[in-house]
């Protein structure tokens, strides 16, 4: 039983709670009624020797490296879920590559079919991304088949959207307030989406789920993020050095052709992107696991406070983009003709000749500097 949660409850019953609100409390937080019970006592002295607070120790986390080989042979065993990962957005990809430069890019009707194929692309690519992290996190305990990834999704694939968004917003919120505290809060909310899958903590109490396992291991989980994330680029950069180096001759036997190149690229950055994504769900997990041992149920009294504070920021985000939209259209009904596209043409085209203007003078400035020299 986390200590936390016994000095939250003991300071209900000091406080004069009823065993009955404190029961209907800790069930709605989602605790069972053994748990809750063996709570009570404790509290109330009827049991001895109360487990002292503790935090995790940096041991208790595996290495990065040792992170980055659980995370990668996790990875080659379910190549399944990086190619469903890959798929969809290399279709996107490609589609808006073949839209933008062809003899059909004016014609409305191909542009409304390719903006379907793309929209419909990443909605598949969605449902697969909530899926994969159902499947991910119960990795740990058996092997989930793409199937039953889809049949969670049905049932619970808006909860994880949610839970999503509101993630978002708060680091967004953290964002706002000067870069750092979105920097923190991003650690903080790491595990959000295996919190949901795994225990089905919903809403803003994943998001504080998530913190209370981090909570008094930030630095250590944001070291080995970072490592990790180091380890990706440059393995990514070296394998996209390599690839470049010996299919350079074989595009430039195929003549001066953009859209071959740039779809090769495509190819290349969507496959990365897949690996990261399924990569950083699988160490997610592997954290999730190792935090939630001394921590194995969400305290939800204890993180109230917190909760508010998760609140403002996740309403702080939207909200700002909410102020910026209403003050750019309050701009453009104020004076239409500043955004009208050929106004904002004529100012660039200005701007540039500006800018030509003051190299010009520079260079004469050092020109007549050399002379006199």
């Amino acid at each position: 039983m986390p200590p936390e949660l016994i000095n939250a409850v003991k300071e209900r019953v000091d406080l004069g709670h009823s065993d009955e609100s404190i029961k209907t409390e800790l069930v709605k937080a989602g605790y069972e009624e053994a748990i809750i019970s063996q709570v009570l006592a404790t509290a109330k002295g009827k049991v001895s020797n109360i487990p002292p607070a503790s935090d995790h120790t940096d041991s208790d986390l595996p290495g990065v490296s040792e992170l980055f080989k659980q995370s990668f042979k996790a990875v080659l065993g379910r190549l399944d879920l990086m190619f469903l990962l890959f798929v969809p957005m290399l279709v996107a990809t490609l589609t808006f590559i073949f839209t933008s430069d062809n003899p059909w890019a004016d014609n409305p009707e191909f542009n409304l079919v390719s903006g379907i194929v793309s929209l419909v692309s990443g909605l598949v690519y969605l449902l697969i991304l909530l899926s994969v992290v159902y499947i991910v996190s119960q990795s740990k305990e058996k092997k989930i088949s793409v199937s039953e990834g889809f049949s969670w999704t049905m049932k619970h694939g808006l909860g994880l959207v949610w839970v999503m968004l509101l993630t978002s917003f708060a680091v967004l919120g953290g964002v706002l307030l000067f870069i750092i505290p979105g920097v923190i809060i991003a650690v903080y909310l790491y595990l959000t989406q295996i919190v949901y899958a795994k225990e089905g903590v919903k809403g803003m109490d994943a998001l504080m789920r998530s913190r209370e396992l981090i909570y008094g291991q930030w630095m250590p989980v944001f070291l080995r993020y970072l490592g990790l994330m180091l380890i990706i680029i440059l393995l990514s950069f070296g394998l996209g050095l390599v690839l470049a180096l010996l299919l350079t001759p074989l595009l430039g036997s195929m003549g001066d052709n953009s859209l071959i190149q740039l779809a090769a690229i495509g190819v290349w950055d969507n496959l990365i992107n897949a690996f990261a994504t399924l990569f950083g769900l699988f160490v997610g997990i592997h954290i999730y696991q190792s935090l939630a041992k001394t921590k194995p149920t969400y305290d939800a009294v204890a993180g109230q406070s917190a909760k508010t504070k998760y609140k403002v920021l996740a309403w702080l985000g939207p909200a700002f983009f909410i102020s910026l939209m209403v003050v750019m259209f309050a701009l453009y009904q104020a004076d239409p003709e500043r955004f009208d596209s050929e106004t904002l043409e004529v100012q660039m085209d200005s701007f540039e000749a500006k800018e030509r203007a003051m190299e010009l003078r520079l260079e004469e400035t050092i020109e007549i500097d050399q002379n006199q020299l």
